[in-house]
């Protein structure tokens, strides 16, 4: 039986390991944390019985099984809001290119990517295609203080594991559309000082991450101008509006978030 338990820690402590936490680029900082065990002093002989040990590992089963399900139904609200995402996207699509579904997806993508990619290597103008001249100025700053601090942000094995359309507002001008997308990646985040190479925070395990892009329309193509962490949002104030159709698909307009 105490097998069996063990057995069935062992494969939810996996799935809750793999679940998101918050890391990346644009200051969203090192997920690491660091700690000191220590050992007093003389020594004890631990006697834990068989009854003690198992009411331990049911619940920190019982903690871990919690943990999977209030993920796996975020995940269901998250997946919820992209249908109505989609369901609105086809329709406006036929109106105006640029809300084509693989090209904006495909855009999502690039931008991920070279976003991670130039964040570490600390050459912001490669982002010009791909950032607001807002959020341009305001990693730039970011950047700077890392400079006069001689700190690089190190990012490695950059996965993207899903991206979900879960807000539209196609307006009827168009530089004021916008969309808004779930982003889950996974990487290596750790900063190091520049001088010595010494890690100053993070580690060299991968770690999951969730964040929410705004991206925002300028001219023909969409650019990233927000990046917002999941505990900053909710996911039900989200919505699907074009002025072009009159098609508000849920919820008030006004609750958008900007």
């Amino acid at each position: 039986m105490k097998k069996a338990f063990t057995v069935l820690f062992c494969l939810l402590l996996v799935m809750v390991m793999s679940l998101p936490v918050y890391a990346r680029a644009g200051g969203g900082g090192s997920g690491g944390a660091s700690g000191g065990g220590g050992s007093s002093g003389g020594t004890h002989t631990n006697h834990t019985s068989d009854g003690n040990s198992n009411v331990g590992i049911l619940e920190a089963i019982a903690l871990l099984v919690l943990s999977s399900s209030a993920y796996l139904v975020y995940r269901g609200k998250v997946y919820k809001k992209s249908r109505q995402s989609k369901k609105l996207l086809k329709e406006i699509d036929d109106l105006d290119a640029v809300w084509d579904e693989d090209h904006i997806y495909t855009r999502v993508e690039e931008i991920f990517y070279a976003v991670q990619n130039a964040w570490t290597m600390k050459s912001l103008e490669d982002l010009q295609p791909y950032l607001s001249d807002r959020l341009m100025e305001n990693w730039k700053a970011k950047i700077d203080w890392m400079d006069i601090r001689k700190e690089r942000n190190v990012l490695e094995n950059i996965q993207l594991l899903s991206r979900s359309l879960v807000g539209i507002y196609d307006a009827l001008d168009d530089s004021k559309d916008m969309a808004w997308f779930y982003i889950e990646g996974k990487m290596i985040d750790y900063t190091i000082n520049e001088d010595d190479g010494t890690m100053l925070d993070g580690n060299k395990q991968a770690q999951s991450f969730i964040e929410f892009w705004k991206l925002i329309r300028k001219e023909d193509e969409f650019y990233l101008d927000e990046v917002r962490q999941k505990d900053e949002m909710n996911i039900q104030d989200f919505v699907n509006f074009s002025e072009e159709i009159g098609n508000e698909n849920n919820g008030n307009r006004m609750r958008h978030p900007s």
